[in-house]
């Protein structure tokens, strides 16, 4: 066995003259990131198959429409944390973590209140669903967003294997505890205060554990701290722009058509997190060198990510309608725009490591694109939405992510 192992490892490393990568690094911490986006996705699989035939569409397009409204209210946390944790961690500052936990909570007033706002609209509108959901977003989402910060610890101290560990309790506590519901509480508001108190519960539970075991060291850096709290201001925008699509069918087609919206989402989405960890591998790997080696070798490394997320793409798109048929029968008219929407994924995973590579460089103008990509895509969205229904705003994705891969790889190329 212990042969084979040592082949197998000549073998990245003579493939990586080609990659400019490490490929035993990626491979061996890649491997821990996939498993875990493998079973989250069965986890995930499982309980769509559940929505789908254990729920009214109308009820779950509600769902999906206050989980898509979270998040957008979510946007409003200092969301740039993460960032700013792993690259402060992988440099050896360790108290940035708990420092950046404590900071997020005291900003988690600002989507508090942005939640409580939104619950009123929607009292005064006579809707005691979506008003009651959005007060428990408006008090469980910034507890939530916060402590789960502990994925950004654990990938900026490379311990993808702990990752892993930790990402099954959170799966066993959410899943088990939603699967419940839908059983036994087959309701909207249910499923909805579910999801957050579950999330919750289950990031301080994990949080816990990983300052027990891990320990962070005294080291400190202010201007990590800094950093997220900038760059959590520039993700305002692209994180509206990523779940506006579900606000703009609710509102123009109804819960229904967006039950059927999300379900033509919800595969390829889960292809595009296969795939994503690629990116998250290569952050902390990505800040300790120097900005010029990331900057020579970055559209090698995208066109390599290309072609594996292409081939996945054509692969679903192949084998869609049997899927759909075998497990979802009830939502057969999502085929064609699943098919479509992978299109969308393809673009989207692609672009996910150019925009890596200007964190790592720490490059201002990023900021200039979390600022006009949004503000474009947004506007492409509802106006697909508006006259064209889902296709429009499917084609409206595409088309966006098209712009941030080519802005993203246009910025690395002529920035210092």
């Amino acid at each position: 066995m212990e042969k084979y192992k040592n082949k197998f490892i000549s073998l990245l490393h003579w493939s990586e003259k080609y990659t400019k990568t490490d490929m035993v690094y990626l491979t061996k911490n890649s491997f821990w990131i996939n498993a875990n986006t493998v079973i989250t996705s069965i986890f995930a699989f499982a309980i769509s198959i559940a929505f789908a035939r254990l729920l009214p569409k109308d009820i779950y397009g509600t769902y999906q429409f206050v989980i898509s409204i979270s998040a957008i209210i979510g946007s409003f946390t200092l969301t740039g944390m993460n960032t700013a944790v792993t690259q402060a961690v992988a440099r050896g500052f360790e108290k940035v973590f708990p420092e950046s936990v404590r900071t997020q909570i005291k900003f988690g007033m600002i989507p508090a209140i942005l939640g409580l706002g939104f619950s009123l609209y929607y009292i005064l509108n006579q809707n005691s669903v979506l008003s009651i959901s959005l007060i428990a977003v408006a008090i469980l989402l910034p507890i939530a967003n916060a402590l789960n910060t502990w994925g950004a610890f654990l990938s900026g101290k490379k311990e993808f294997k702990d990752y892993f560990k930790y990402s099954q309790i959170i799966n066993i506590i959410y899943y088990g505890g939603t699967t419940l519901v839908i059983l036994f509480l087959p309701k909207a508001l249910f499923l909805i205060l579910a999801n957050f108190i579950l999330n919750t519960i289950a990031n301080f539970v994990v949080y816990k554990l990983i300052i027990k075991k891990h320990k962070p060291n005294d080291n400190n850096e202010e201007e990590a701290l800094s950093f997220g709290k900038k760059f959590s201001l520039s993700n305002i925008l692209p994180m509206i722009a990523l779940n506006i699509d579900n606000i703009v069918i609710f509102h123009f087609l109804g819960a229904t058509n967006l039950a059927i919206y999300a379900f033509a989402s919800n595969i390829p989405d889960r292809l595009g997190g296969l795939l994503r960890p690629i990116s998250m591998v290569a952050f902390p790997k990505l800040a300790e060198q120097e900005p010029s080696d990331i900057k020579a070798n970055i559209f090698k490394k995208t066109s390599l990510l290309f072609v594996i997320s292409l081939a996945a793409g054509l692969f679903y798109i192949l084998i869609a309608p049997f899927i759909f048929k075998t497990f979802f029968p009830f939502y057969i008219e999502s085929v064609k725009y699943s098919q479509l929407y992978a299109l969308a994924i393809i673009l989207g995973v692609t672009s996910g490591l150019p925009m890596i590579a200007m964190y790592a460089r720490r490059i201002n103008k990023v900021h200039i694109l979390n600022i006009s990509y949004p503000i474009i895509s947004i506007a492409m969205l509802c106006f697909g939405g508006y006259l064209w229904g889902i296709i429009g705003v499917i084609f409206a994705k595409i088309a966006s992510n098209l712009l941030l891969l080519g802005g993203s790889l246009c910025i690395n190329k002529f920035s210092d």
